[in-house]
C-alpha cells in the first residue's frame, strides 16, 4: 500500500485544501485506534486525533521524508497522547485493551475481512509489546524500520518482537 500523505500534505501546503482532507479522510480512522493504544478511551483517542489535525492544520508542521509521511503523522500523534496522559497525571502505559464492548461496531466497520477481526481479536489476548508491533505491522502496514522509528527502537529489535509473537500468536488464531 502505497503511503500519499507526502504528496497530500505538499498539496495542502501550497493552498490545495483537497490535501487536508485527503489527509484526515486517508488516516484519521486507524490513526484513532493508534492513539487509543496510549489513552485506553476510545472518545478521547477521537479528540486527541483532531487535535493532530487541527495542530497540522493550523501549525503547518515541516515534514521531513526521513521516513514516510504515515509514520511522521503517528509521531506527532504519539506525542499528543503522551502529552494527554501526561497533563491527566496518568502513568504513560502502552498496555491496552484494544477491544472493548464501546468499540466492537466501529471496529466491525473498518475490519471488514474475517480474517483481520479474527487476528485482532488473538492480538488483544498478546503482551502490549507484542500487540503494539503487530498492530503497527500488520493494520497499519508499516515496514520494520518506519516501527523501529516510532518505538524508539532497533529495526532488530523490531524483527526479534515480530520472530518472537509469532508463536503466541500461533497458539490464539
Amino acid at each position: 500500500m502505497k503511503d500519499c500523505g507526502q504528496k497530500y500534505y505538499l498539496d495542502f501546503l501550497n493552498g490545495d485544501s483537497f490535501g487536508f482532507e485527503s489527509i484526515v479522510k486517508a488516516y484519521r480512522k486507524n490513526l484513532i485506534l493508534f492513539i487509543k493504544q496510549y489513552v485506553h478511551d476510545f472518545s478521547i483517542a477521537e479528540d486527541i486525533s483532531q487535535d493532530v489535525f487541527v495542530k497540522l492544520y493550523v501549525k503547518k508542521p515541516q515534514y521531513s521524508p526521513k521516513s514516510t509521511f504515515k509514520t511522521w503523522l503517528y509521531t506527532i500523534a504519539k506525542h499528543e497522547a503522551i502529552n494527554y496522559q501526561k497533563k491527566q497525571n496518568k502513568q504513560a502505559d502502552v498496555e491496552t485493551s484494544m477491544l472493548s464492548s464501546e468499540d466492537d461496531d466501529y471496529l466491525k466497520n473498518i475490519l471488514a475481512d474475517e480474517k483481520k477481526r479474527a487476528l485482532y481479536s488473538a492480538l488483544n489476548e498478546l503482551n502490549s509489546e507484542y500487540r503494539h508491533v503487530l498492530f503497527l505491522r500488520f493494520f497499519d502496514d508499516l515496514s520494520v524500520n518506519e516501527i523501529a522509528l516510532l518505538m524508539k527502537k532497533r529495526p532488530r529489535q523490531i524483527s526479534d518482537i515480530l520472530y518472537n509473537a509469532k508463536h503466541p500468536l500461533s497458539q490464539l488464531y
